[in-house]
């Protein structure tokens, strides 16, 4: 077993949420195709703050289910998993949000205050109503410092590949 394969291998036994590319990766490469090395994929943790900076959210008009969005709020709040953002190297450097443009436009959104904390049995009936300034701030804090998990996608994996991807280990689509 070369090195290359070996060392794939080790990268998705620690990491489940990548077995999804690197596996069909490694059987492509073992009957003569894919080099998995061509192919890397990284992961790093960021806060909401530096995610929204980063890729620049923003949420499309008429994307905004007050209740739905909430829920992922409260989701942050109770510090629970959600589903991780992935994202594209671009040809001039750039990255191209490829899955969690929704999410992320969610929190810019409440950040900016453009809507309340609305929910039908919610875990935080004392919050309903309130935007994200009328908050406490420890509140605030926990939903700004809460780390997301950023997958980022090599540029030379095809579009199939990358749809492939976001099907298996990212958010179905939202």
């Amino acid at each position: 077993m070369s090195d290359l394969r070996a060392a794939t291998i080790q990268l998705a036994q620690a990491n489940p949420e990548l077995r999804p590319v690197l596996l069909p990766l490694l059987k492509k490469e073992a009957a003569g195709g894919l080099d998995p090395m061509k192919h890397r994929i990284s992961k790093r943790e960021m806060s909401i703050n530096e995610a929204i900076r980063r890729f620049d959210a923003k949420l499309p008009s008429g994307m905004l289910n007050p209740v739905k969005a909430s829920e992922l709020i409260e989701n942050v709040i109770l510090q629970a998993p959600i589903y991780p953002l992935i994202a594209q190297y671009t040809r001039d450097g750039r990255e191209l949000l490829v899955d969690g443009a929704w999410r992320l436009g969610v929190f810019a959104s409440f950040i900016e205050g453009k809507f309340a904390y609305t929910t039908a049995d919610g875990y935080f009936p004392n919050f309903e109503g309130m935007t994200f300034a009328q908050l406490p701030n420890q509140v605030k804090r926990r939903i700004t410092e809460f780390n997301l998990t950023v997958i980022f996608l090599e540029l030379t994996m095809s579009q199939e590949m990358v749809d492939r991807y976001v099907r298996q280990v990212g958010h179905p689509r939202e």
